[in-house]
């Protein structure tokens, strides 16, 4: 049995090492800390808590218990480099900087391919980046990690992973794209200041590549996200950055709006199967609530086609203030008044998504990241000031708190399936993985910083199956919504503890590529 082994179904372990020097500085083995713009890097990690050391190279998944990681390709958008105004104490805080500095600080990324990108030289974002991390990256197949304690493999199909996991110490590395902009044209400069459009020409490129990519390269790519940060010309992004990146960044262009007819065209052309090939995993992450609507219509209106499409989300967290979609599009601007325990954003999945996701026997990945899972009265309850001493305080991180918010999100989506359903079934629970966001730009969980710490992570979350406590979701002074211990209890459906906790780590990711996987 491997029911043990962890599958992570999102995280960018080669982003940082691809990009840390032309050619590559850093192994994908190896973790590592950044060390450029020691300065400016130390005080944007202090303003953004995002993490300057590397979270899911190679060593550390394989440490961590990781046997399947799905590790996300993404070609940096032009959108984060693009100059944009930052408001006064910002500016006084990080001084005089370039946009390429910023990111680098952010991401360990060099700044010379950086302002490479950043040029109107750089205007492929398939064949200039995508393709060769795609190729740097699946040289190691087959290749023994350095401390020869496992070795690399890119499964080509589910029959290769099943007698891959009979080996524990093999690494198994699925591929997935973030961001259909991956296979487009890379834009102008004056191009970033509208929603742009593509010609026919080049929509048919797009498509094209991802055909090539599918048919002429041996690695398979499962899945590929439509949308990511910034408009790509196929339709609206969610609001995903938040705190100082959010001030640094403008994602205001195609913001909230929905699929366009280009980006129905590549998602049409992501689920057929051209010379016998395996269709692509669909993943919904980054759309806009409007572009959420318009997909499910679209797989609706052409059932046939879609029919054998799983609704995909790979790393998210749970918003419960309005249940549909059409109640996000008309309050996206609206002020939420009350304690937020979840993430109240309409990035977060609300409960039409999980009804789709379990109707089509799809998955979501539980994202590892505060900003994600927990809303503003949970994480007061998590980190707790606390007086150290006459002059400071000091904070202390409770790590059953930050499991209880971490169930709080599942318990939520499976009492809204029960109130729906108007029972409690045991396959609700078969929806639910971790798609931890590893070096994406997350602010990690204090207890789970990196992969390596996924089993004392996993330790926290069965301690609170043990022993639960009252989970508060919402309260305001009209609303007040929470789950007691009993119908905590109830909500597991019959299923023990250690069932739930291997089915959140390994055995719905294993079904779910067990299905779609071949």
């Amino acid at each position: 049995m491997h029911s043990n082994r962890i599958i992570d179904i999102h995280c960018h372990a080669s982003s940082k090492p691809f990009l840390s020097a032309d050619p590559p500085k850093y192994n994908i083995f190896k973790p590592y800390s950044f060390t450029r713009h020691k300065k400016l890097r130390e005080t944007i990690e202090f303003l953004s808590n995002v993490r300057n050391h590397t979270q899911s190279n190679f060593d550390n998944l394989y440490q961590g218990g990781v046997r399947v990681a799905f590790l996300s390709l993404t070609p940096v958008e032009k959108g984060f480099l693009k100059k944009s105004i930052l408001n006064a104490v910002q500016y006084a805080t990080l001084g005089r900087i370039t946009e390429e500095e910023i990111v680098s600080s952010l991401t360990g990324f060099d700044d010379k391919i950086l302002k490479f990108i950043n040029s109107n030289a750089y205007n492929d974002y398939y064949k200039q980046s995508l393709l060769p991390e795609y190729v740097w990256l699946t040289a190691y197949a087959d290749q023994p990690s350095p401390n020869g304690n496992y070795t690399v493999k890119f499964p080509k199909n589910f029959a290769e992973l099943e007698a891959n996991l009979n080996n524990d110490q093999f690494l198994n590395i699925i591929l997935n794209v973030e961001g259909a902009h991956a296979f487009a044209m890379a834009p102008f400069e004056t191009m970033l200041e509208h929603p742009y459009q593509y010609t026919t020409a080049e929509l048919n490129q797009l498509c094209a590549n991802i055909n090539d990519i599918r048919i002429n390269h041996p690695i398979p790519i499962f899945s590929i996200g439509l949308m990511h940060h910034f408009w790509n010309g196929l339709g609206g992004h969610a609001a995903s950055l938040m705190n100082l990146i959010r001030n640094l960044k403008n994602q205001d262009i195609g913001l909230n709006t929905g699929l366009n007819e280009s980006g129905k065209t590549v998602l049409r052309e992501m689920v057929k199967k051209p010379d016998g090939q395996r269709s692509i995993i669909i993943d919904i992450k980054h759309m806009s609530p409007q572009a959420r609507i318009d997909y499910y219509a679209l797989r609706e209106n052409e059932s046939t086609l879609f029919k054998n499409s799983p609704v995909f989300c790979s790393h998210t967290g749970i918003a419960i203030f309005y249940e549909t979609l059409a109640e996000w599009v008309e309050h996206e601007k609206e002020k939420i008044y009350g304690d937020c325990y979840l993430h109240e954003q309409s990035i977060n999945l609300c409960q039409e998504d999980v009804l789709q996701i379990y109707n089509t026997k799809g998955i979501l990945g539980l994202q590892l990241d505060e900003k994600r899972l927990f809303g503003k009265a949970a994480l007061k309850a998590i980190s707790k000031e606390i007086k150290q001493d006459a002059v400071k305080n000091a904070t202390q991180y409770n790590s059953y708190q930050a499991a209880k918010y971490f169930w709080a999100n599942i318990f939520a989506c499976v009492d809204d399936l029960a109130l729906k359903y108007k029972k409690i079934k045991p396959d609700f629970w078969n929806i639910f993985s971790i798609g931890s966001d590893f070096d994406g730009l997350i602010n990690h969980l204090e207890n789970c910083p990196e992969a390596a710490s996924l089993p004392q992570f996993k330790d926290s979350l069965f301690a609170f199956l043990v022993h639960p406590e009252e989970i508060t979701l919402f309260e305001n002074k009209q609303k007040n919504i929470k789950l007691s211990v009993d119908r905590i209890n109830e909500l597991k459906a019959g299923l023990d503890n250690q069932t739930i906790i291997h089915k959140l780590f390994h055995t719905n990711a294993y079904e779910f590529l067990k299905r779609n996987f071949q």
